[in-house]
């Protein structure tokens, strides 16, 4: 059923209160209408983490009165559908260590992270940039048209398309020495859950929003938070969902998300062996944590991803940077990768 622009910004203005009722009952026809052969796509990330702790409480019988008699009735026959977390082996250490603290199924995709980097292309710019800077890489008959679009920004009847012409900045990367490609997430998320659909029969329950993206607002206005087609059936319970509502949650539910989250001070062991003890600025997503996307956005007054995980886990960094082509990518497009500001106290390891 598909929704109005006009209904998307009303359910998203909802109080929290609306959008947990709504959120319950969505799950709960989803799960009835797939006889309970579901599971939570769990990342361990905020949005997924308080997802999955919402249908728990639904289950465990603290939040079931949200749910419609009708549905509820059903619903209380079906067992908790199973958490299924994809290790892309880029994971933040904290958002592996706060995994541990819910039982799930863990799947893990046909290449690692630094295999996807040989083998597949690097990430950068943004999904669509970095697909422009493939299909213009590799001219073909069939992308003639595409790639005159990425670099004039003029469609086939003449008009004017600004949003589909390459950022001046990645110009340069036509020629650059090194591969690009937007399928690291087809690799690293996607395809493990389709192996994992395609080998139990279940279809997946994933919490994004609306609000993180283009992409998904508009996937929303054609299907709301439930769809149903053949072959791509799938809950989005959260979708109306916002930042704020997921923190209020939190508070609302007690429920702490993983430690990347918030301010915090660690000792860090670093590469020649003593400890730094470190404080580290929360993080507002985490995703992967090497991931490359809106890179070049990000506040050139503070430090980026990059430089913040040479603070906080010295030694994937080194990886990553000085033994991979990355390190390479990055000087490419001018972005630093050591942090500018000092350690907070050295001391010899143990």
């Amino acid at each position: 059923m598909k929704i109005s622009p006009q209904e998307l910004a009303m359910r998203v203005a909802w109080p929290l209160d609306y959008k947990l009722e709504w959120f319950a009952n969505r799950y709960a026809e989803f799960m009835i209408e797939m006889d309970g052969m579901c599971y939570r796509s769990f990342s361990a990330g905020k949005d997924s983490d308080m997802g999955c702790e919402l249908i728990e409480l639904i289950h465990n019988g603290t939040l079931i009165h949200l749910v419609h008699p009708p549905l509820r009735a059903k619903l209380l026959k079906l067992p908790l559908p199973p958490a299924v977390f994809s290790n892309t082996t880029n994971e933040f250490k904290e958002i592996i260590r706060h995994s541990k603290k819910r039982e799930h199924i863990i799947i893990k995709p046909k290449m690692s992270f630094l295999e996807v980097i040989d083998n597949v292309g690097v990430a950068i710019g943004s999904k669509k940039i970095a697909r422009m800077l493939r299909d213009l890489r590799n001219p073909t008959d069939k992308n003639i048209a595409t790639n005159r679009l990425s670099l004039t920004g003029v469609r086939k009847d003449g008009k004017t398309a600004k949003a589909w012409k390459l950022p001046k900045q990645f110009i340069k990367a036509i020629d650059a020495p090194f591969s690009i490609s937007e399928k690291c997430c087809d690799v690293l998320k996607k395809e493990p859950f389709k192996i994992y659909e395609k080998e139990t029969g279940r279809k997946g329950i994933v919490f994004t929003m609306v609000g993180e993206s283009t992409h998904r607002k508009m996937a929303y206005l054609q299907t709301g938070c439930n769809s149903f087609k053949a072959g791509s059936e799938k809950c989005k319970p959260m979708s109306i969902f916002t930042d704020a509502d997921i923190w209020e949650c939190a508070v609302r539910f007690n429920h702490r998300f993983a430690e990347v989250y918030y301010d915090r001070t660690e000792d860090i062991k670093q590469l020649d062996g003593t400890i730094k003890t470190e404080f580290m600025k929360a993080e507002t997503t985490t995703g992967c944590r090497m991931c490359l996307f809106g890179l070049h956005l990000e506040d050139k007054k503070e430090d980026n991803r990059v430089q913040r995980l040479a603070i906080s886990d010295p030694k994937f960094h080194d990886l990553v940077i000085n033994k991979t082509v990355i390190g390479d990518v990055l000087k490419f497009f001018n972005i630093p990768t050591m942090p500018m500001r000092k350690s907070c106290k050295n001391t010899a390891a143990d």
